[in-house]
């Protein structure tokens, strides 16, 4: 594991949330056509994971929200905006728990999943 990664993963070590929330960093490799900004190479992708009871089915369900990393780009990075794009990865999983949850006249404000509307 590269240098870049084990920093990666010291920084996630040391952050917390809630309870059930979890952070989780894989490193693999990135395409030029998948970011038209990239360049052939590593990324790290970190995952944000939870368990909560599923507003449709009342199951309880595992969701989760990922950010890829660029690793020459993580090299350069300072800790604290390293930990500012993971907690902008929080609040994308927060803000998908909103548009869940709140509802008008039993109906969700946002649609959370458009993709199914």
């Amino acid at each position: 594991m590269t240098e870049q990664a084990e920093r990666m993963k010291a920084v996630i070590g040391r952050l917390t949330y809630k309870p059930t929330w979890r952070f989780t960093v894989e490193q693999g490799e990135k395409r030029a056509w998948e970011a038209p900004s990239w360049r052939d190479g590593l990324t790290f992708t970190v995952w944000l994971t939870h368990e909560e009871r599923d507003v449709v089915t009342g199951r309880m369900e595992c969701f989760t929200w990922r950010h890829v990393f660029d690793v020459e780009a993580v090299a350069r990075m300072p800790e604290e905006h390293l930990v500012e794009e993971l907690r902008r990865l929080v609040i994308r999983g927060e803000l998908h728990d909103v548009d869940e949850w709140l509802k008008l006249d039993g109906v969700c404000v946002v649609e959370p999943h458009p993709e199914r509307a």
